[in-house]
């Protein structure tokens, strides 16, 4: 079947595509630790993660990281993302980008061939982008509090993209907050499942499990 026949306007129609379950939330509220976890329980599903973050446009040459927000939509190269999540679906060959948090630039292509029957697609806009929102079976939303996010944020960003807490509290208070009201709070209404900040990891997975649908 042709993309373009498979994939009619916003919706997708392929006869057997697979379940594609959406983990959406801020910045730190755990939607990869989630998402790896359900990758393991799923494995007879031969699941794949497929994340937004891998498609962040490469900052342009002469911009300073402090001043760019990547807390915008626009922020994500969001053609290329559409085009890979359909090849993904219908089990073709496609070229996932590589991106470096560090230098905050694509750097390298990876080939992706799969044939799952459950894609997990996780990232802080999943929800904004209408055409990502309305193929996905099931929706979770992950609430973390602003305490939680900086300082669950710091340390990653220190530990995994070298970042100083100094430029870790700028972005914060410049732009992630203001956009995690913008284009994550507001899309949460779409959730088929919310789960609180103050739930564990294994009763947020329990929950999840009682509500999604896959026969492992």
């Amino acid at each position: 079947m042709p993309l373009e026949v498979a994939f009619t306007g916003e919706h997708c129609f392929i006869e057997h595509k697979p379940y594609l379950l959406g983990i959406c939330g801020p910045t730190c509220s755990g939607k990869t630790i989630i998402s790896k976890k359900l990758l393991k329980i799923f494995k007879e599903k031969k699941p794949y993660l497929f994340s937004i973050d891998m498609y962040y446009k490469s900052l342009s040459e002469g911009l300073n990281p402090e001043d760019y927000n990547f807390d915008s939509p626009k922020a994500i190269d969001f053609p290329l993302l559409f085009k890979n999540l359909k090849l993904l679906i219908m089990e073709k060959t496609f070229f996932e980008p590589v991106y470096d948090f560090k230098t905050h630039k694509r750097i390298s292509y990876k080939k992706i061939k799969k044939e799952p029957k459950l894609i997990i697609i996780e990232g802080i806009f999943l929800f904004c982008f209408k055409k990502l929102r309305e193929i996905l079976n099931y929706k979770v939303y992950l609430e973390a509090t602003e305490e939680d996010i900086l300082k669950r944020r710091i340390k990653r960003d220190q530990a995994l993209r070298g970042s100083s807490p100094e430029f870790v509290k700028k972005q914060m208070e410049k732009f992630v907050f203001e956009g995690n009201k913008k284009y994550v709070e507001k899309y949460k209404t779409y959730s088929d499942l919310i789960l609180p900040s103050n739930l564990s990891i294994n009763e947020k997975l329990k929950l999840i499990l009682n509500f999604v649908k896959i026969s492992k």
